[in-house]
């Protein structure tokens, strides 16, 4: 939830994929671990190999957590380990049963057996959802933030950070990216797609 803001207009904008590499071949598997532990597909950990299909046990962990406020794993930042994926993911009576099949499609620990994007995007869950309109941005967002400038940060809650230091420098993404670069060949920090996020 984090890497999921709202633009100024109350849109949903994806950010910060940090390390990303871009798939070369269509069958091509990857094999790094990386991402946010709660959201990482089990063939992840068991380094196999992975594909897109990772992405979607991913929205299947976010949709859990928007319904119940909650992960449905438990994995530890220190130690990853498949005995987190073995415990019976608890489903609450305010989940529709739409909701739980749908999470029943997304949380399936063989990749292969798990849902693909024409069937996410067909399920009954999104029955009212017409795509194109999202697409588009031509639905009217329920929330719209009440903006003071375009450097407010008012809705951001800081934890350990300092947003609002003005005195404090930080680095420029492209010294990031060339560190990238330098430690992880073959990866990206900041997509050449990127606007499209």
């Amino acid at each position: 939830p984090e890497n999921i803001l709202l633009e100024d207009n109350g849109n949903i904008k994806l950010v910060d994929f940090g390390l990303s590499k871009i798939k070369q071949e269509q069958n091509e598997l990857m094999y790094t671990i990386c991402g946010t532990p709660d959201y990482l597909a089990p063939e992840i950990i068991q380094g196999r190999g992975y594909n897109e299909k990772i992405d979607w046990w991913s929205l299947g962990v976010l949709l859990y957590e928007m319904l119940s406020g909650d992960t449905p794993f438990k994995i530890s930042t220190h130690r990853l380990s498949l005995k987190a994926y073995q415990t019976p993911v608890k489903i609450y009576s305010c989940f529709s049963p739409n909701a739980v099949d749908l999470l029943k499609k997304l949380l399936v620990f063989s990749p292969n057996k798990r849902i693909d994007y024409k069937g996410i995007i067909r399920h009954c869950f999104f029955k009212d959802i017409k795509w194109e309109d999202y697409y588009n941005k031509t639905i009217k967002p329920p929330f719209i933030p009440m903006l003071k400038g375009k450097d407010d940060l008012s809705y951001f809650t800081y934890g350990n950070s300092d947003l609002n230091n003005s005195n404090k420098e930080y680095e420029s993404d492209s010294v990031y990216s060339e560190i990238c670069k330098e430690e992880y060949p073959g990866f990206t920090y900041v997509g050449s797609d990127s606007s499209k996020i």
